[in-house]
């Protein structure tokens, strides 16, 4: 399946991508952006078993500066694998 990823403070990558993509698309994004804090919190509903919100705080630094940018994780589960389904920034 494909993954939703958004990332408008980081990059114009909006759209459906293939995991190699994403990954490639990640690789460049965190080579160009020195990560100096990163914290993730689960958030599932207990009616909710087949998919999960993962909430995080991303502080990076750059040569312009620093960010601080909230990132949204969404997993589905089918047939008992969890999948990544969308990564996307908070607006």
């Amino acid at each position: 399946g494909k993954v939703f990823l958004s990332f408008h403070t980081v990059g114009k990558e909006t759209g459906y991508y293939g995991r190699d993509q994403v990954y490639f698309i990640l690789k460049r994004v965190f080579r160009e952006h020195q990560t100096t804090g990163f914290t993730i919190t689960v958030q599932t509903s207990r009616r909710q078993k087949t998919q999960a919100l993962c909430t995080s705080q991303w502080v990076y630094r750059t040569n312009e500066g620093q960010g601080n940018v909230q990132i949204f994780f969404v997993l589905m589960t089918k047939s008992g694998q969890w999948s990544l389904v969308q990564i996307r920034e908070a607006a």
